[in-house]
């Protein structure tokens, strides 16, 4: 009977599925073309911005303060927010927008963002803007380690060669652009350093921020638009009070985020002061990246990002090369700049393999479940069990909770046809956790989807019940699972 209930479900699905799964998929194609867009272009209409402040022979740097940017970037996210969260749900939706111990959760997490988005802009002083933008995939290398720290994830010995690889051929394409050795070379070293502790201040904020995330309570649903609302809340307060209180009175002799003498110009000449339509275009990409970001890392997965942040290093050079410093294109740097994506492929691919390989030889031995890929629209999933006796089906059904966030109606949960109600006992990693069914004790289960993260760290009591949901499926069809018994 409950074979036949699953079959008349996923028939049924299956009718009214596929116009939403070419929707969804659609803007999220959009989505992630217009982040690789975004930020290509991040660092060079940074740079663009900058102008002689002295006369023609004065040094090139920021008219304008850039905490200013950073202060309204914030305040406009939180009125689109706003804006986006009246127009879904009216008084209320502006009401969930308020959430104190979001705010005060989260404020930490954001200041870490701000400060490095600041360092970004301090980088550009002494760096071209391929060369930054170069440099920012050090985030691929810091955020594992990062990981490893806050979330005790471990690597494996190829996907550290990987990283190695990234390492050197950043220094590679350093070294053949001349920036190494050119005359002042100290600044170089400087802006180096700045941009190494803006990766680093990054990659902190991004581990920790996917950790709040997963952290929230699953069956209270919200959505995006809100989250940026409770994310930049606590960005307007924090930039608020570095363009207002740190900036001139705190740092102002340290020659970071302002030239001393010129860290009271929000102060003395207003918020607006040196803004012309080049900030105001840096303002529009502040906010866009912001958003796109978040999008993307809320509904696809991190490979996908990941391969968009190498997409984008190859649109900044491309422009740089041939718009903003038009030179004749250096086959040594082209080379370098190669061999700098191909080394983060093979980091992300390293990441798959060896999750994939670990899984596959720890089946070998235990139970195993596959979701196999049929004509229905929604998976099939079967247990099969060695010498215990329990196999069957595993019903799928419902809406996803695992990471906090929703692919849209097609999210899958699954539900046990084993006469009870299967239970996270833990959480593993971002891909595996252990499930408590009958008479197979715990099983550990690995899933195979593009939009699944999990948090090691996450309260499991939660997942207790058969409605609440253990993975996210987009398109379930192309999704696989996999268990070992422990």
């Amino acid at each position: 009977m409950l074979q036949n209930s699953f079959l008349a479900e996923s028939a049924a699905e299956l009718q009214r599925s596929p116009a939403r799964f070419r929707i969804c998929f659609s803007g999220k194609e959009v989505a992630l073309c217009l982040y690789v867009v975004i930020s290509g272009n991040d660092s060079v209409v940074k740079s663009v911005s900058r102008q002689r402040l002295d006369g023609p022979d004065g040094p090139i740097d920021f008219p304008y303060a850039f905490s200013s940017v950073l202060f309204l970037s914030a305040c406009f996210s939180v009125l689109i927010g706003g804006f986006a969260a009246f127009c879904f749900e009216g008084r209320r939706g502006l009401e969930r927008c308020w959430d104190l111990p979001a705010f005060r959760d989260f404020a930490p997490v954001n200041a870490l963002f701000q400060l490095a988005a600041i360092l970004k802009f301090v980088s550009l002083r002494y760096l071209a803007a391929d060369v930054v933008q170069l440099l920012s995939q050090l985030s691929l290398v810091l955020v594992p380690l990062v990981a490893r720290v806050i979330l005790d994830k471990r690597y494996s010995c190829l996907e550290w060669m990987a990283l190695g690889m990234i390492c050197w051929s950043m220094v590679v394409y350093l070294t053949s652009k001349g920036e190494m050795g050119q005359e002042g070379s100290q600044n170089v070293l400087y802006g180096i350093g700045v941009t190494f502790a803006m990766c680093l201040i990054e990659s902190a904020a991004t581990v920790c921020a996917e950790k709040y995330f997963k952290a929230l309570r699953r069956n209270e649903a919200c959505p995006f638009h809100i989250q940026k609302v409770h994310v930049d809340v606590s960005g307007v307060l924090f930039t608020g009070l570095w363009t207002y209180v740190l900036e001139p009175f705190v740092i102002r002799d340290l020659d970071l985020s302002c030239k001393p003498g010129r860290c009271r110009h929000v102060i003395d000449n207003g918020l607006l002061s040196g803004w012309d339509l080049k900030t105001v275009a840096v303002l529009a990409i502040v906010v866009a990246k912001a958003w796109l970001a978040g999008l993307v890392a809320k509904h696809l997965d991190s490979v996908l990002k990941q391969a968009g942040s190498c997409l984008a290093v190859v649109l900044t050079y491309i422009e740089v090369t041939l718009w903003l410093n038009p030179a004749t294109p250096d086959a040594a740097q082209a080379a370098s700049l190669v061999l700098v994506v191909l080394a983060t492929s093979s980091f992300v691919v390293s990441q798959g393999a060896n999750s994939e390989n670990a899984a596959d030889a720890a089946c070998e031995e235990g139970v195993c479940v596959t979701c196999g890929a049929s004509s229905e629209a929604s998976p099939r999933l079967t247990a099969i069990s060695k010498g215990s006796g329990a196999s069957g089906p595993i019903r799928v059904s419902g809406r996803s909770r695992v990471s906090g966030r929703s692919t849209g109606p097609e999210t899958a949960s699954i539900c046990s046809a084993f006469g009870a109600s299967p239970r996270v006992s833990k959480v593993l990693s971002n891909d595996r956790f252990l499930l408590s069914l009958p008479e197979l004790q715990q099983v550990q289960v690995r899933v195979d989807s593009p939009h699944l993260d999990l948090d090691p760290h996450m309260d499991t009591s939660c997942y207790s019940q058969p409605a609440m949901a253990l993975a996210e499926l987009a398109n379930p069809p192309g999704n696989r699972f996999k268990a070992c018994s422990m």
